[in-house]
């Protein structure tokens, strides 16, 4: 269940191999980590524009299933954050 980087051109160097969990458990730091930290709106753009990026490689990578688990983990989560900030 590798997923090769494709652009491999240069001569000489070693590019390592990522699992899609292991990106995908490193694109959903990122993620929560930019929710976490945007004042308003500020950052969803960004958020925005990663889980883009990490659907792609969930796609590329033929696990489709981890992007879905995270939505509904991120949905659980804003859901929390709305309830709690409005209770």
């Amino acid at each position: 269940m590798k997923c090769a980087v494709k652009n491999s051109s240069l001569v000489g160097t070693v590019i390592p191999s990522f699992t899609a969990f292991s990106v995908a458990q490193q694109l959903e730091q990122v993620i929560l980590r930019l929710l976490q930290a945007s004042f308003g709106r500020q950052l969803y753009d960004k958020i925005c524009d990663c889980l883009e990026a990490y659907r792609e490689v969930c796609i590329e990578c033929d696990q489709p299933g981890l992007y879905n688990d995270f939505m509904q983990v991120l949905k659980k989560r804003i859901l929390y954050v709305v309830e709690y900030a409005f209770a």
